[in-house]
């Protein structure tokens, strides 16, 4: 049976079986190889056999998938190729004596949401990798609510409007007779200073009325 060997540096850290195919390798725990490194996306790679052949495939990852150190989107490979992602190498070994890889539906994620092991580091949430896999064969259901936009969610914090049968305070007649009081009073103050302004100057104000 065909497998990997995980290689960083000259340290081996282990082989993996591939039983089946896709095998998929990143730092999401539901991988069938987990590489738990920030510089490894969550779904990076996978390997595939269809039937004659292997290959291994980019996921879109933020970092890339290299082959004998060209960056590949996908392409075929044999036995004692080196891949590379990230610090980590994967040496592939064929086991062509051995029992090949069962094949499994073929399944694939939004290559953007793939990227967040360098370009989106404030990832607040992930959805399990099993129940995203079958969102993504089945389609979302029917009864599932929509997710909110960012501004719906804002616009329901609003206040509601004010009920068209409640007036504002100090409104109508009595309203108006408040404010009409409070300029005369104001012109009364005003007045008042400067009389006494003009007294202190030695400046009789009634001289101007006689």
């Amino acid at each position: 049976m065909a497998t990997i060997a995980v290689m960083f540096g000259p340290d081996n850290l282990g082989a993996h079986k591939i039983t089946h195919s896709p095998f998929s390798v990143g730092r999401d725990p539901t991988c069938d190889a987990t590489i738990d490194n920030a510089g490894i996306s969550r779904f990076h790679c996978k390997f595939i056999w269809d039937g004659k052949h292997f290959f291994v495939e980019d996921m879109e990852s933020a970092n890339g998938t290299f082959h004998h150190g060209h960056k590949v989107r996908k392409t075929s490979i044999a036995d004692g190729d080196k891949i590379q992602i990230g610090k980590f190498s994967l040496i592939f070994n064929h086991g062509k004596d051995e029992a090949p890889p069962s094949i499994r539906e073929e399944w694939s994620l939004d290559g953007k949401a793939e990227k967040d092991a360098v370009s989106d580091p404030m990832v607040t949430f992930q959805m399990d990798g099993r129940a995203l896999r079958r969102q993504m064969q089945d389609g979302p259901s029917s009864d599932a609510a929509a997710p909110q936009r960012a501004s719906e969610v804002a616009r329901s914090f609003k206040p509601s409007a004010k009920p068209s049968g409640v007036r504002r305070a100090g409104g109508g007649i009595a309203g108006g007779v408040v404010k009409f009081f409070a300029v005369v009073l104001l012109l009364g103050v005003v007045a008042l200073a400067a009389f006494a302004c003009l007294k202190s100057l030695g400046i009789n104000p009634l001289d101007f009325v006689r």
